[in-house]
């Protein structure tokens, strides 16, 4: 029993060593033959050699042309057919221009009092110069006014001050007149700001200009004596002096003795006062001789002017509140019916001054002058003035019938619509092109393409093109635009579309528009041709693909088998290329790479 259970023990171990031999030769034979297998799988890489030849995006592209059109305003067709626009080749279809210009009658609106001098005479019936003509009257009449002094020129006496007494010096002030102001000044004064105490004496006197300063002294006054304060207004001797409009003159004075309390003051302003000195009294220089400048001081506040006698005078203004001040062509308009025998002025308010536009009214007519140079804002203003401003004993009147701004604009225009058909696939971008010419230089043109899910033509961005056409006229010109957003919106549901084209110009000279070639190009991007060749020896397993730019970086499955000495193409309908510079790379089954680059 022994015996056996020692035998029993020895078959044992015998079984573990021959185990363990079998597990060592399987696990020996096991490292060989992975050794070979990867041996033979490098081998197998190696021997791979795939090139990407192409990458090409699959495009559509479809051309169209108009086949009818629609004239815009009362442009007429005048030669050619939607035939001849099928190609840039010099073959026009011509269409001509209409009158578009602006022409407007506007009615004055009210009557004012805005101007100096204040109002004079009367309207008997303002409206009717609101309408017409139809021999309703406004009849101006002179009102008479009383005798007084009229002052033509007077100083502002605000901003003196008190200074020292200089009354050994002749001081001059100067003034210019306007357009409108002649006759014969027969008045002088002179303000006096304190009473100076001990009754001195002043004279006054109006020289000439020449080249600025006084020149020859043309009227004087007697010699007065200054008491109180206030204006002291004195006579010139021999019955006054003559003016001119738009004329400098000086007006001048002397005392004889220095007041005890300054009297006339001084203000900064200009122009600043000439003087000089050595002054005889009662002597006003005569030529004015070599005078100086001041320095930045005005001596004194003086007043000129005539007395008016009780005459009938005529000053009334009337005014526009919306006009219409755009326009190449303004006039004003007045229709009279019977008038007086004084003339009738008629003046217009040019932001400063009143301006002669009438020296008088022919009666029982149309009057019309040119205001296009004062026209400048939606107010505006004139006035109805007699012609005898003085000695007047006769009282006139004068019938209008109507008063009205007449503005217009000379314009011409020329639109139409090209229309045309289309497919209604899914595009991707869409190009259209307008090639013409005009027969007349720089006309404004707008080119408009219709947008249908905004149901209206574009006024800016796609669908949108503005130019001034070339200065010379029967110049050809391409106009294109390339559409990459929403395309698919430039045309309806079944794949209609419309082209605008309108040309403006401010011109007396009618014009045509010559149109030879337009294009509706739609583009469809349908996929990506991918190009393949195995220059190998074993065959090629492709199994991913990326395409890769700056922002993207896309990964696709594909399953390709490209035997060696092959070129296979490869379609992908749902990949599309970006745009720019992008990578594409493809990876075969046993790992190799190829990477294919688009600048």
């Amino acid at each position: 029993m022994r015996s056996f259970r020692k035998d029993k023990r020895g078959v044992s171990n015998a079984i573990v060593f021959v185990l363990g031999l079998v597990i060592v030769t399987v696990i020996v034979a096991n490292v060989f033959l992975w050794n070979f297998e990867m041996n033979q799988l490098d081998w197998e890489k190696m021997q791979e050699d795939v090139d990407i030849v192409s990458v090409t995006s699959i495009i559509d592209t479809w051309s169209y042309n108009p086949s009818g059109y629609i004239l815009g305003g009362s442009t007429s067709n005048v030669s050619g057919s939607v035939s001849d626009l099928t190609s840039n080749d010099g073959v026009y279809m011509t269409f001509r221009s209409y009158y578009s210009g602006t022409d407007t009658s506007d009615f004055v609106d009210q009557t004012c009092d805005l101007y100096s001098p204040s109002a004079k005479g009367t309207h008997s019936n303002f409206t009717a110069q609101q309408y017409g003509p139809d021999s309703i009257y406004d009849m101006l009449t002179e009102g008479g006014i009383g005798g007084g002094t009229v002052w033509l020129w007077q100083e502002d006496t605000s901003g003196y001050s008190s200074i020292g007494s200089y009354e050994t010096y002749q001081f001059w002030s100067s003034w210019t007149t306007n357009a409108t102001t002649s006759g014969t000044v027969t008045k002088i004064g002179i303000y006096v700001f304190a009473d100076p105490g001990n009754s001195p004496q002043v004279k006054l006197g109006i020289y000439d200009d020449s080249g600025g300063s006084p020149n020859n002294l043309l009227g004087q006054t007697d010699a007065t004596t200054i008491t109180g304060a206030g204006w002291l207004d004195l006579d010139i001797v021999g019955g006054g002096v003559s003016i001119s409009p738009n004329t400098t003159y000086h007006v001048a004075h002397i005392t004889d003795i220095a007041p005890t309390t300054q009297w006339r003051y001084r203000k900064t302003a200009t122009p600043v006062s000439r003087y000089r000195t050595g002054r005889v009294w009662p002597n006003l220089f005569n030529p004015a001789g070599t005078t100086f400048t001041s320095i930045s001081y005005r001596y004194g506040a003086y007043r000129v002017g005539y007395y008016d006698p009780s005459n009938y005078r005529l000053d009334l203004e009337v005014q526009w509140t919306n006009a219409s001040y755009t326009h190449t062509n303004e006039e004003l308009c007045i229709k009279t019916g019977t008038t007086g025998t004084e003339d009738i002025k008629v003046d217009v308010w040019n932001g400063s001054e009143w301006i002669n536009v009438f020296t008088d009214l022919t009666p029982n007519s149309w009057n019309n002058v040119s205001v296009t140079s004062y026209l400048n804002s939606s107010t505006f203003t004139i006035r109805f003035k007699d012609g005898n401003e003085t000695g007047d004993t006769t009282q006139d009147s004068w019938n209008i019938d109507v008063t009205l701004l007449h503005v217009w604009s000379n314009q011409y225009a020329m639109e139409v619509d090209f229309i045309g058909s289309s497919n209604t696939e899914d595009w991707t971008q869409l190009a259209w092109v307008v090639d013409s010419a005009w027969t007349i230089g720089s006309v404004d043109v707008t080119v408009q393409l219709y947008n249908y899910t905004l149901g209206g033509y574009p006024t800016s961005g796609n669908g949108y093109m503005s130019y001034t056409s070339n200065a010379t006229a029967n110049t050809d010109e391409t106009k294109s635009q390339n559409i990459t957003v929403n395309p698919t919106q430039f045309r309806n549901a079944t794949g209609y579309w419309k082209i605008k084209v309108k040309g403006v110009k401010a011109t007396d000279t009618q014009f045509d528009f010559k149109a030879d070639w337009i294009e509706f190009k739609p583009v469809k991007a349908g996929g990506t041709l991918f190009t393949f060749e195995n220059s190998g020896s074993l065959t090629c397993h492709l199994v991913s693909l990326w395409v890769i730019n700056s922002t993207v970086h896309r990964h696709y499955d594909i399953d390709v088998f490209i035997n060696s000495g092959d070129t296979c193409s490869y379609v992908r309908y749902d990949i599309n290329l970006p745009d720019g510079q992008f990578l594409v790379k493809v990876v075969t089954e046993r790992g190799n790479m190829e990477v294919y680059s688009i600048d």
